[in-house]
């Protein structure tokens, strides 16, 4: 029966986690931060590795004009630009990465699903 029990449990936690995406900087390296965004239909969201206070949302219509002003703000010699795209989000990435293309800063990118719930931290709890 405890069996039983335990194995319910980890059922639940599974099925709670199942679309958390846990994205953990590597500290080999790189020792530029990158400035996460998060890139869907609806708009962008920028995110720091373990800073969720310095979280920012814009919505579509104000997505380029506030990534923009974010990078106005940063140095290329510590900072970089990691784009995460959502299918929604495509059109906007090519709308964003116009704003990255003529800049000094490093861009990468990668694909995620739509309902993945990006979890930016290195505490796996």
């Amino acid at each position: 029966e405890q069996r039983v029990n335990k194995a319910r449990d980890s059922l639940v936690t599974l099925k709670r986690d199942a679309n958390k995406l846990w994205l953990i900087p590597s500290s080999k390296g790189n020792s530029k931060e990158p400035l996460l965004v998060t890139v869907s239909g609806s708009g962008i969201e920028l995110n720091r590795f373990n800073r969720p206070e310095d979280r920012q949302v814009f919505p579509d219509g104000g997505a380029v004009s506030g990534l923009r002003r974010e990078m106005a703000g940063m140095n290329s010699a510590k900072d970089y630009v990691l784009f995460y795209i959502r299918p929604s989000g495509v059109k906007l990435f090519k709308a964003c990465k116009e704003v990255t293309d003529g800049s000094r800063f490093q861009i990468g990118f990668d694909a995620v699903a739509e309902d993945a719930e990006l979890i930016f931290t290195r505490d796996l709890e």
